[in-house]
């Protein structure tokens, strides 16, 4: 579907927000300079499964589809827009039920060895949200 003129500003806005949720969520599983992100934690701690299962491969088609998403707004291509949005949007979805696929197991595996979520989360991940407003 075309983006209307009177749509692609609230579109734009939508876009920024979704955006902006999405470089968070990979900070939270790639790491920065603040903690490790959840995909090394998984490495150290389950038989470097994010590697293996090239977890971190799937952010690269994301953030191809979204810097190409990023240039049909700039350049205000509806058309170009349509089309980068609905594969970026098959792709994203397939991405996530492919990380919950893998992770989810992963997790409840961290739960039964013992290991503390909360602490993973407080010092390996969360540290990565430079928007904690924005997060909650």
């Amino acid at each position: 579907n075309a983006i209307g003129e009177a749509d692609f500003e609230g579109a734009l806005e939508l876009w920024k927000a979704l955006s902006a949720w999405e470089k968070m969520h990979m900070s939270m599983e790639e790491g920065n300079d603040n903690c490790k992100g959840f995909f090394r934690v998984l490495d150290e701690k389950r038989n470097n499964i994010a590697a293996t299962s090239n977890l971190l491969a799937n952010h690269k088609k994301l953030e191809s589809l979204e810097n190409a998403l990023e240039k049909a707004l700039e350049e205000e291509d509806q058309e170009e827009i349509s089309e980068v949005f609905e594969a970026f949007q098959k792709e994203n979805e397939a991405h996530l039920t492919f990380e919950e696929t893998i992770m989810m197991p992963e997790v409840m595996g961290l739960v039964n060895d013992g290991e503390s979520l909360k602490k993973i989360m407080m010092e390996d991940v969360l540290p990565a949200v430079d928007d904690m407003e924005f997060f909650l």
